[in-house]
């Protein structure tokens, strides 16, 4: 095992024992980190960026963060965050993945292309985030 491996093992055994868990606060680094030297308590930080809307899906919200991530993950370690926590915010409205439902109809033979369909609909949505998203896109054939 790794010397990485090990500190995860040691993190994750430390977050899970009995009477300890996950504390969220807002806090200066220095402040925050003369407290939790003197409470024994791992530092992390939540690192996602927020919630957007898909694109051309009024109402459906997805979790962003993951540009840059392995860079903010490198630099946290640097200043001594042992864990991260991603927030996994999807709100799906009742007509989202009308196409995925109605290419679904609860078979199991049909999960492929759901799945397809549904990474159709986060290519759409990172094309728009990068501004090169247009109607043509939604056209697929599944």
């Amino acid at each position: 095992m790794t010397v990485l491996q090990l500190k995860l093992r040691e993190t994750a055994q430390a977050m899970v024992a009995e009477g300890k868990g996950i504390l969220a606060m807002d806090e200066s680094n220095p402040t925050c980190n003369k407290r939790f030297a003197q409470l024994g308590i791992i530092p992390g930080i939540k690192v996602d960026a927020g919630t957007v809307d898909l694109a051309a899906r009024p109402g459906e919200k997805i979790t962003e963060g993951l540009d840059g991530l392995r860079i903010r993950l490198t630099e946290y370690a640097k200043l001594g965050l042992r864990f991260a926590k991603w927030r996994a915010v999807i709100a799906i409205d009742n007509h989202i993945s009308t196409q995925a439902w109605e290419i679904w109809k609860g078979q199991e033979s049909d999960v492929l292309a759901v799945q397809k369909a549904l990474y159709h609909r986060a290519e759409c949505n990172s094309a728009a985030r990068r501004g090169l998203y247009n109607t043509e896109m939604e056209k697929i054939s599944i």
